[in-house]
């Protein structure tokens, strides 16, 4: 069943996600960019605002990617008769998609955030490692890292919007 109006709708989801991330990364680039121009990128408080908006955003890009492609390919594969998923629409359609309308306005909020990264501090400490954030280092893409203390290898983990 090759309807049209499924290619479309399917057509304008995938590119409504690929404008979001193209999006998201001009933030990024531009708030970096910002940063240099006007000297402000050794600033501590600074790169701590653009670390904490930079999450923000890769967050809110992974929750969309992860409530909206799974759904592309599900309803591709269905419009080719590869799957049939007749009797999941309904689920997806009123359960999946309005979690990410749910969770976005929670990730904007720095409180769910600080929520998270506390309950990952505890669970690390739980397990006897330590939590520290970036020190000793100008660099802006410094995240938080999680150093172990029992004798194994340190884990340093940088990313970028």
């Amino acid at each position: 069943d090759n309807d049209p109006v499924v290619w479309a709708i399917l057509g304008l989801n995938l590119v409504c996600f690929v404008l979001i991330l193209l999006s998201a990364t001009i933030i990024c680039v531009k708030t970096r960019r910002s940063a240099e121009r006007t000297g402000q990128k050794k600033n501590k408080a600074t790169r701590k605002r653009n670390r904490d908006l930079e999450m923000r955003i890769v967050v809110i890009v992974a929750t969309d990617f992860s409530c909206w492609v799974p759904f592309i390919i599900i309803c591709f594969l269905h419009n080719q008769s590869v799957v049939d998923v007749s009797g999941w629409y309904h689920a997806i359609a009123l359960i999946i998609l309005p979690l990410n309308s749910l969770i976005n306005p929670l990730i904007y909020d720095k409180t769910i955030t600080s929520l998270c990264q506390d309950k990952v501090k505890k669970l690390a400490e739980s397990l006897g490692w330590t939590w520290t954030t970036g020190q000793g280092s100008n660099n802006i893409n410094n995240r938080n890292s999680l150093h172990v203390t029992s004798g194994s290898p340190k884990n340093h983990s940088s990313s970028n919007c």
